[in-house]
């Protein structure tokens, strides 16, 4: 159980740095929730491919485990960029 939870720690951590990292490099001109919602898919694919050939061990490239791996990471973080965005707006409209 340990393990499962500090996977997805990571991942959560790796997907948040890659979309702060794409999000400042290629949409500096959206605005904040545009931005980290743009860059998200792009920062999974990143996190994928680039995990399937850590977790291959000398192996062949495990892109199954890493896309489910990074894809929870990345899914946690759309709950969190769309929920912070209804939070903004809603205060914004009060």
């Amino acid at each position: 159980m340990t393990a499962i939870l500090l996977s997805i720690l990571s991942s959560l951590i790796g997907v948040w740095v890659l979309v702060w990292l794409i999000g400042n490099l290629l949409f500096k001109k959206k605005s904040s929730p545009q931005k980290e919602l743009f860059s998200l898919p792009l920062a999974w694919m990143v996190a994928s491919i680039a995990g399937g050939y850590a977790i291959a061990d000398g192996g062949p490239p495990r892109f199954d485990v890493s896309v489910l791996q990074y894809g929870i990471g990345a899914f946690l973080l759309l709950i969190y960029y769309v929920s912070a965005s209804f939070a903004k707006k809603r205060n914004q409209d009060s």
